[in-house]
Formats: C-alpha cells, sequence, structure tokens
C-alpha cells in the first residue's frame, strides 16, 4: 500500500548545524501539509547525518496511541560522508517499508539512527500493528506526569530490542524515544511514556517548529551524568510543553566517542488543522 513516503537527506560537518537543518526542514514539510518522521546521528571525524521522511497529512483513522509494535533494524557500513551509500543501504529501504504499510502504521512509526567511528551505522523502524482504544472519563482527569527508562548496553541491537519491549509493555500510553552508539561498545538509548496521552486522529501538522537540545561530556556507561545533564532535562520539558504538541514531536540522542552526547527535542510551537 502505497502512503507516497519519501525523505530527505543532510550531512553537516557540526551537529549543532545539523540540527538546525533538520528542524527547517521539518518546518518547510510541516507547512507544506506533510506529516514528518525524522532522525539523527553524530560520528566523530565524519559527518553527522539526519533523514526526514515526510508524506502527505490525511485526516482520518490516524491513531497515535498504538501497540503490537514490530520492529525493522537495518545495519549498514558506509563510510562517513558517502551519503549515496546511506541512502542506498538505509533510507531507500525504510521508505519502501513505510510505503508497504498502513497509513495507520506508517504514521504511527517511530525512527531511530546510529553511527559509530569506524563502525555500523543503524537505522531501526519502530511501528505499530494494532491500536488502543482508552475510555472516556468523565469528567476528566488530569494525566501523569513524563516518565522514563534508558538502557545502556554493549551493542545498538540490544538497545533496538530493548526499546522495542519497553514499547509493547508500555500500555496505553504516549512514547518518545532515542539511541546512540558512542564506539560500538557503549549503545545507549532512552524512552519517555505519558500514561493515558491520545490522540485518536492525527488531525494537526505542526508549524513553527522548535529545539530544545543539550550536550553533555559524559561518556561510555556513566548513567548518573547522562540522567543528570540530558535526560532529567527533557523531562523536564516534556512535562511543560503542551501535550497535544507533543504528540508530533521528535526526539533525537547522538554520541561520539571521546566527544560530546546530545540529547535534542524537536517540536511544533504550533498546531494547525489538517
Amino acid at each position: 500500500m502505497s502512503n507516497y513516503w519519501d525523505y530527505i537527506a543532510e550531512f553537516k560537518n557540526d551537529i549543532d548545524e545539523l540540527l538546525e537543518k533538520i528542524r527547517q526542514r521539518t518546518d518547510e514539510l510541516s507547512r507544506a501539509n506533510h506529516h514528518i518522521i525524522a532522525a539523527v546521528a553524530d560520528e566523530k571525524e565524519n559527518p553527522a547525518k539526519g533523514v526526514v521522511f515526510y508524506a502527505p497529512a490525511n485526516q482520518g483513522n490516524i491513531q497515535k496511541n498504538n501497540a503490537g509494535w514490530q520492529k525493522l533494524y537495518i545495519e549498514a557500513k558506509p563510510k562517513g560522508d558517502d551519503q549515496a551509500a546511506y541512502n542506498t543501504e538505509l533510507f531507500d529501504k525504510i521508505r519502501n517499508k513505510l510505503n508497504s504499510l498502513s497509513p495507520s502504521e506508517a504514521f504511527g512509526a517511530k525512527l531511530l539512527l546510529s553511527d559509530s567511528k569506524g563502525g555500523k551505522a543503524t537505522i531501526t523502524l519502530f511501528y505499530p500493528t494494532t491500536h488502543i482504544k482508552l475510555p472516556v472519563i468523565k469528567p476528566p482527569i488530569p494525566l501523569p506526569a513524563w516518565l522514563y527508562t534508558c538502557y545502556f548496553e554493549p551493542y545498538i541491537e540490544n538497545v533496538a530490542d530493548k526499546l522495542n519491549s519497553a514499547l509493547n509493555l508500555s500500555g496505553p500510553s504516549f512514547s518518545l524515544l532515542a539511541y546512540s552508539d558512542e564506539d560500538g561498545s557503549d549503545a545507549k538509548g532512552v524512552i519517555y511514556n505519558k500514561l493515558g496521552l491520545s490522540n485518536p486522529e492525527l488531525a494537526h501538522v505542526g508549524h513553527a517548529w522548535a529545539l530544545k537540545t543539550y550536550s553533555s561530556k559524559a561518556g561510555g556507561r556513566d548513567q548518573a551524568t547522562y540522567k543528570a545533564e540530558l535526560f532529567d532535562k527533557i523531562k523536564t520539558d516534556l512535562n511543560s510543553l503542551p501535550e497535544q504538541h507533543l504528540l508530533l514531536a521528535q526526539l533525537f540522542l547522538t554520541d561520539r566517542s571521546e566527544g560530546r552526547a546530545h540529547i535534542a527535542l524537536l517540536y511544533p510551537q504550533e498546531i494547525r488543522p489538517i
């Protein structure tokens, strides 16, 4: 089933420059009435890379509160600045998969990208196969706060497995997740959940996209520093931003061997009906 997904890939020498370019691309595509799914990775001594997949926004039974999560995990060894190889070995395959899914599966999907110096690059698409309908509670009760769980594993494929399991155990909640691969043997991931947050129909596109970005010199498996300098700060932001805007948000985690780790939340400051 074709959903008319395509993508734009960006390669920049500086991660901050790349994040800003991805923000610009997201804003342009959203203003043209597209839904977007984005991912970012950073690799020491090679360009940082990002990709934005986009498809025309269609109002309908596109449910963001999803279940029955499956993953498509792809790894490759393209050279750091070989954009054609990244396209062929990673991004083209994700585009083909998105266009084979039903609209509700594709529009509910989440995408993660990693790259490690001298090692492999990976891309993982998580997509839902069923939907959970939340009961209507009257009068409505306040939703609990955003919470997160982080994973530190030797290999990125272990993190992808943990994140997929977490999605399937999260019940009726909405999730944002990200992963990174520092040097091929120090991978980490994080998943944020808000219990009860649901939007039965994805009836909006984002405008005026903004970034919340934090960096750290944390390395290896220093979980306390990653939490204090990266993960806790994003949790604070999530709990302060409008819930409906966050249903369209994207989360990025990057890590470089002996370099900076970044976490970035890309979110719309405005939402408009399709």
